[in-house]
């Protein structure tokens, strides 16, 4: 079983079907502070352009990269202790060769 997404290692073990004997490997996609600030503007701006949606004030989007700058904290110390933890640093990386590697882990 792979989850994707904003997933806390806490979170899993907490859920109500966990179960100690069920073998779990983590892999954080992590990068930079600055990669992710470029990454998000990039598509907030491809989006907004694509879509014709409104644009977000500038307070709103430095809130919204604050935000994931402060989740990719979270999550890096969270997976650190983990034996079961891989932290891929994505920052130089191509999303093809972050596919290609994540997909090697997942086997």
């Amino acid at each position: 079983v792979v989850v994707s997404g904003i997933v806390y290692p806490q979170d899993i073990t907490s859920a109500p079907t966990y179960s100690p004997d069920i073998k779990v490997n983590y892999i954080l996609l992590d990068a930079d502070p600055e990669t992710i600030r470029q990454r998000f503007t990039d598509r907030r701006k491809a989006y907004t352009e694509s879509s014709g949606a409104s644009k977000q004030s500038p307070e709103a989007t430095e809130k919204h990269i604050s935000r994931q700058i402060e989740i990719s904290n979270e999550l890096r110390s969270a997976c650190h202790g983990l034996s079961s933890a891989t932290i891929l640093d994505t920052s130089e990386l191509s999303p093809k060769q972050v596919t290609e590697i994540a997909g090697q882990l997942v086997v």
